[in-house]
């Protein structure tokens, strides 16, 4: 994308690029700096984001800089499809987790001492199987980037 008329298209470009605004007076730049578009030839600190957004939806601008380090993903609908199966599936673990400690719990959050050391065994296997469900996200995440 190298001309952009949208606020959208602005949001979209990645931390440090750098705009040109495509009006009549002449060339006026900014830079986007940590999500602020900022001008260099005014004072530091300030910001430009309304002036920026008007004057590319009135005449559009162009992207003459984009960070390098910055990357996007390009998604396609099989990797969609596949990530959104693992949140599925590790999200249902999470559910079920927390189900079963709220199974002690009465209305108010509160545990009965009678069933603290269960409840307690509980939260501690919870959260060893909440570690094993990350490490198992990581490999199968790792799996889907390409060699």
């Amino acid at each position: 994308m190298t001309h952009v008329e949208r606020i959208a298209d602005l949001d979209a470009l990645p931390v440090g690029s750098a705009i040109e605004i495509l009006d009549k007076r002449g060339s006026v730049r900014r830079k986007d700096a940590a999500g602020n578009w900022t001008d260099a030839a005014k004072p530091a600190g300030t910001t430009w984001n309304t002036w920026t957004y008007v004057n590319t939806r009135r005449y559009g601008a162009r992207v003459i800089e984009r960070n390098p380090e910055v990357s996007t993903v390009e998604t396609t609908p099989a990797l969609t499809d596949q990530l959104a199966a693992l949140v599925a599936k590790y999200k249902a673990r999470e559910d079920e987790r927390e189900r079963s400690i709220a199974s002690f719990q009465d209305e108010e959050g509160d545990v009965l001492d009678s069933d603290l050391p269960a409840y307690d065994v509980t939260v501690d296997d919870c959260g060893h199987e909440g570690r094993e469900d990350l490490v198992d996200l990581l490999i199968e995440l790792t799996a889907l980037l390409p060699a």
